[in-house]
């Protein structure tokens, strides 16, 4: 398979699976941001009409002045116990289904561990727990 067809099957997947593909944005849009290299978000967000910047980054590198935006900054792990929060009985079955997941694939991290990697310790803690959970299940 050549890249041109990976990159194709990719471009496919992503707008299968998402709510909006952008394929521009302005230039000229105000911009708080600390960060220039983040204006891409920013404006992406703004003219996408997005209500959350899911990132990692510092919310101060997209916008010094959330509260006039038309979207809001939140850390992954934040957004995760967000979901969980309002629906604490989807932890053990999306756990399980990335159980069955990453089985098949060599050479990966724990879920618990890859979300502790990626930034995500309250997640990854609740995680943990659905795991010792499911590990006690017949």
């Amino acid at each position: 398979m050549t890249q041109r067809v990976r990159t194709a099957q990719r471009a496919q997947l992503i707008r299968k699976n998402m709510d909006e593909v952008l394929q521009g944005f302005p230039s000229d849009l105000d911009f708080t941001g600390t960060d220039r290299h983040d204006y891409h978000v920013h404006a992406g967000a703004v003219f996408g009409g997005a209500d959350i910047i899911l990132t990692c980054n510092d919310p101060n590198d997209i916008t010094t002045t959330p509260e006039t935006e038309p979207y809001e900054v939140i850390h992954p792990d934040d957004f995760f116990l967000l979901v969980t929060d309002s629906n604490p009985a989807c932890v053990v079955p999306i756990a399980r289904n990335q159980i069955k997941y990453w089985s098949g694939k060599s050479n990966h991290l724990q879920l618990d561990q890859a979300l502790l990697k990626a930034g995500c310790p309250r997640f990854a803690f609740r995680i943990r727990e659905a795991l010792a959970h499911i590990a006690q299940l017949p």
